[in-house]
């Protein structure tokens, strides 16, 4: 369930979001994002298989999930990376990006931090 409480402060608003996850039940690709209003750092995401324990990403990447995650820059008019790679061109989940993921293993899911 998505909540969400706003604070008035100035003519600025913050939304403060509980952690939330996302899941991904079959094998294949994925078109995903952050659920979450702001950018977080790949590796402080956390990742689960059919209800285990938590990992992050560094622990399951290439083994549930493929790293690179794919996203398109309209500014720079070309397809880039994210992950944790050398090769890769970003290492955060951007707020209001898209990103083509691919999951190797069923069951797996992935839950945002709250800021």
């Amino acid at each position: 369930m998505f909540r969400s409480f706003a604070l008035w402060a100035a003519a600025a608003i913050l939304v403060l979001t509980p952690s939330l996850t996302l899941a991904y039940p079959e094998v294949g690709w994925y078109l995903m994002g952050s659920p979450q209003p702001y950018d977080i750092y790949v590796d402080d995401t956390l990742w689960t298989q059919d209800g285990g324990g938590s990992q992050p990403f560094s622990s399951i990447m290439n083994v549930w999930v493929q790293d690179p995650l794919v996203y398109y820059s309209n500014a720079l008019a070309k397809y880039r990376r994210m992950g944790l790679l050398e090769i890769d061109d970003d290492d955060h989940f951007r707020a209001f990006r898209g990103y083509w993921m691919y999951v190797f293993e069923s069951g797996v899911s992935v839950t945002f931090p709250a800021p």
